[in-house]
Formats: structure tokens, C-alpha cells, sequence
């Protein structure tokens, strides 16, 4: 996307990618995650649950595949074989801190760490719903999919938004809200435990869709922050960047999630994801760079590459 999108339009554009993977979040947990409550009988075993999902989703992925190989036609860069130079993680990391400024290096240690938040905090509202608000497992896996409705809806908007008052400011105000919704979420299961079951989880659910509002708005612009503080040789290294280090939050979070449950119970990963986020917002204050109105080329000095 970066390479056929001007820099300035980029937020926007990541808003369509992130409508998709929101329409795509509805379709997992709203549809799919219900076929779990639909019972089969399968030869040899007989009636069983929780086993549909995964052959439809596999019919999916195979889909999936057919539409991009047929209908993708992808450009070759032939005129940029230079920019096809795979290059070394550490290599990738030097290049950010050989930097002046340290714009890039900032925003890479601030979506870790709100990506350590959202990572101990989403693969677990589907077990805190089943034991907490005692619902079923098609059920549960529907306060996810509170986050993915947001998601579709809010993407484009928020893209939007940023380009008339700027990245930063629409990622570090959304970053100050989930920290104090996800704050907030922490006294929901006291506050409404005399409340009706379904009450309960119709609040719970309306929480994650205001979580999922602000979420997409801060990644749908930090992507386009980075890519803006690139050039086309750097494109590559930034995006690696960018998927290590929320890749790596997604294998770090979820231990760290879990041990904090085995000590202080569920509620314990709001609080978690709330920590996570302020972080994330004290350091998004030293990020500089990034805007649509700056020129990239000149903002990178190209020689560090390869160095």
C-alpha cells in the first residue's frame, strides 16, 4: 500500500485495510465462533460441539488464496532492485538508532507496548465472559467481536480525523481514553454484580466497542506515522520493523497476561491494559515525525541503509 499511495493519504487508505480486517474480526467471532454451539454428529464419535468452525474456516483460508493468486497482480519495483535487499534485523534496528532523531525508535517502543496491552487483553475477554458473566463459549467469543464491529466501522473515520488534526494528536487522545476505559472495565464486574445476566453482558460489550473505537484509531494512523518517516528504501526496514515489534508483544503478552490471572484473577488484565497503554502514551510525546504534510525523502538519510 505505501508503495502506490502518496504519504499523505496514508491514513485514510489504512483505514479501508483495517475496515477489512474489522469486517473479517465480525465474520471469526460473530459468525464462525457461533457455529461452536452447533452440535454435529460425526461418524464414530457421535454428537458433538465445538468442531464446526474449523472446517468452514478452512474453506475460508482456501478461498482466500484463490482471490489473491487470480486477481492480485502485483508490479514489479524494476527499477528499485536495490530497495529488494533483505535486510538483517539487527541491521534494521541499527538504522533506526543511527537516527538524529528519534522519532521512529519511540514510536516502535510505543506500539509494543500498546500492543502488550492489547495482546494480554483481547485473547482473554472470551474465558473472563464464560467465567465471570457465565456465558456459553458462542457467546463468549462475541465480546471480541464488540472490539471487530468497532473496528469496520470507526477505521476510515478515524483516518480522517487524523489527517485534519494530525497523527500524534488522534493516537495519543485515543491512547488516553483506553487507559482510562480499560480502567474503568476493571469495576465492572463489582459494580454490576447485582445486576441481571444479561445486563451484565450487554455493558461488557459496550465497553469493548468503545475499546475498539479508540484501538483503531491509534493503529490505524501509527503505520502510516512510520511509513511517513521512510523513504522507498526504507520502506521495507520500517515495516519489519513495525510487524517485529507488535509480533513480538503478541508472544511476550499473553505469559505475563496469564501469571497476572493465576495471581489477582481476571480483572487483573484491564488493569494490566491499562498500564500498558500509559506507557505507550508517555512515549508516543517523544515522537516528532510522522505528519502527512511531511516530505519523507527529506526527512531520512538513505545512506545509513546497507551500511
Amino acid at each position: 500500500m505505501p508503495d502506490m499511495i502518496p504519504g499523505d493519504l496514508r491514513s485514510e487508505a489504512n483505514g479501508v485495510i483495517n475496515t477489512m480486517g474489522g469486517i473479517a474480526t465480525i465474520v471469526g467471532t460473530v459468525g464462525l465462533a457461533r457455529l461452536m454451539d452447533i452440535s454435529i454428529t460425526i461418524p464414530g464419535l457421535g454428537p458433538t460441539k465445538e468442531i464446526l468452525a474449523f472446517p468452514v474456516a478452512s474453506v475460508l483460508v482456501i478461498a482466500a488464496v484463490l482471490l489473491l493468486f487470480f486477481f492480485v497482480k502485483e508490479k514489479k519495483a524494476s527499477a528499485h532492485e536495490e530497495s529488494e535487499k533483505q535486510e538483517p534485523i539487527l541491521q534494521s534496528l541499527k538504522v533506526i538508532f543511527a537516527e538524529e532523531d528519534k522519532s521512529a525508535l519511540f514510536i516502535l517502543l510505543s506500539l509494543l507496548f500498546w500492543f502488550i496491552g492489547y495482546q494480554g487483553l483481547l485473547p482473554f475477554v472470551g474465558l473472563y465472559s464464560k467465567d465471570i458473566l457465565q456465558t456459553s463459549s458462542g457467546t463468549a467469543s462475541l465480546a471480541a467481536g464488540m472490539v471487530g464491529i468497532a473496528y469496520a466501522i470507526f477505521a476510515i473515520p478515524s483516518g480522517i480525523i487524523a489527517h485534519r488534526i494530525g497523527r500524534k494528536k488522534t493516537i495519543r487522545v485515543s491512547l488516553a481514553f483506553l487507559v482510562v476505559l480499560l480502567a474503568g472495565i476493571y469495576f465492572h464486574d463489582p459494580l454490576t454484580s447485582h445486576l441481571s445476566a444479561a445486563i451484565r453482558q450487554y455493558t461488557f460489550w459496550a465497553l469493548l466497542f468503545c475499546f475498539g473505537i479508540f484501538w483503531v484509531s491509534v493503529v490505524t494512523n501509527s503505520f502510516p506515522m512510520l511509513w511517513q518517516m521512510s523513504t522507498y528504501r526504507t520502506v521495507g526496514i520500517y515495516t519489519g520493523l513495525y510487524y517485529f515489534f507488535s509480533q513480538l508483544a503478541s508472544i511476550i503478552s499473553p505469559p505475563i497476561t496469564g501469571g497476572f490471572i493465576d495471581l489477582f484473577g481476571f480483572r487483573a488484565i484491564f488493569l494490566y491494559g491499562s498500564v500498558s497503554m500509559l506507557v505507550a502514551f508517555i512515549l508516543m510525546g517523544k515522537v516528532h515525525r510522522g505528519e502527512p504534510s511531511e516530505d519523507p525523502e527529506s526527512e531520512v538519510d538513505d545512506s545509513k541503509v546497507g551500511e
